[in-house]
């Protein structure tokens, strides 16, 4: 349904144009660009209310977001806008939108590449997928390896989608490659910049137990976590050795989990910046990363009773025996102490601990 477009120099006119909101079939844009109002019949209209002159297009979208995304994005976006605005003004107020797609770059061409879904009952993965961000083809995915159609791929490859989570989505790259970009645009598309305060979806196994992953280090991740939305996100990734940031400072529950368990080839953890920790958020991160051999934790206090809760029984375990742990100045080490099994710290034995200081 295209919608009627109504321009105002100014959002007081448009505020006294509607005094009780955009109607459903109306987008309104201030002349600048500045703001764009749009009726809440683009996100859930249960309740006939219509977002209002005072709403900036980070609320709207905000509000989108909390009542329903796939109708908010699909509906509030995609629709009417064609009246002279592009897209990017539109959505952005103004501004042009985010183009740092999601990307996969393989180290020599392949006629193989594929997507492909390990859950058959999984219908929603919608994405899509470019060589110059310009032009895009849709991608038909299917439930198994062999009955997905093949993409030639002898550069970088982006990706978008728009989707509530990668559920059981994966590909097959038969070659060492690189992975980039930033992580959101697989969720929200070119306008995953609107979405940095929302909770991150839930990764899944999208990229677990790729064992040609070599370097991640160009992924940019969320900084605002939902519960066990990075959980085991490289699991078993036995050639990576360049891993992305964490840049989260307030964690979820699981939201680390095994994330790089297996990673053998892995000898430097990404800093964990987070002061407190919270029940499973690091647990079995490093479990099985056999060549690791720096960690630096910044934390100072846990939310729950103890090391183990949060780290999970043995998290060091089966990495190097020797390294080098670095700890918050304020830390004591005693806060490292195994409160499961008494045996002393969960830091290796072999390793030199010390206090962390910023470069």
């Amino acid at each position: 349904m295209s919608k009627n477009t109504k321009y105002f120099d100014t959002i007081e006119e448009a505020r006294q144009y509607f005094p009780d909101g955009v109607p459903s079939n109306v987008i309104a844009i201030v002349g600048d660009g500045s703001q764009v109002l749009v009726s809440s019949d683009n996100a859930v209209n249960a309740n006939q209310q219509y977002y209002n002159a005072d709403l900036t297009n980070d609320e709207i979208v905000n509000t989108m977001v909390q009542d329903s995304y796939d109708e908010g994005h699909s509906d509030g976006y995609a629709e009417g806008y064609d009246e002279g605005y592009t897209e990017g003004e539109a959505a952005g107020g103004g501004s042009d939108l985010e183009d740092n797609y999601f990307w996969i770059n393989p180290s020599q061409p392949i006629n193989n590449f594929k997507f492909y879904l390990s859950d058959s009952t999984d219908t929603s993965i919608d994405i899509s997928y470019s060589f110059d961000k310009i032009n895009w083809t849709d991608i038909t995915v299917y439930t198994n390896q062999h009955g997905n159609s093949n993409i030639s791929v002898s550069s970088k490859i982006y990706v978008k989608g728009y989707n509530s989570t990668l559920k059981s989505l994966h590909f097959n790259c038969q070659t060492n490659f690189n992975v980039g970009g930033n992580i959101l645009s697989l969720f929200y598309g070119e306008y995953y910049s609107k979405f940095l305060n929302v909770p991150t979806p839930y990764i899944g196994s999208f990229l677990s137990h790729q064992q040609k992953l070599v370097d991640a280090s160009e992924l940019i991740l969320s900084a605002n976590l939902s519960v066990g939305c990075y959980q085991s996100m490289f699991s078993g990734c036995t050639l990576l050795t360049a891993i992305p940031l964490l840049p989260a400072t307030t964690l979820t529950d699981s939201c680390y989990n095994e994330m790089f368990q297996g990673c053998t080839s892995l000898t430097t953890a990404p800093i964990l910046p987070a002061t407190t920790l919270v029940n499973g958020c690091y647990a079995n991160m490093f479990v099985n990363c056999t060549s690791l051999n720096t960690i630096t934790c910044l934390a100072t206090q846990y939310n729950e009773s103890g090391a183990n809760e949060c780290f999970g029984e043995n998290p060091f375990e089966t990495i190097a025996q020797t390294g080098t742990f670095y700890k918050n100045q304020n830390t004591d080490i005693s806060f490292f102490d195994n409160n499961w099994s008494g045996e002393g710290s969960i830091i290796p034995s072999g390793w030199t601990i010390q206090d962390y200081v910023a470069a």
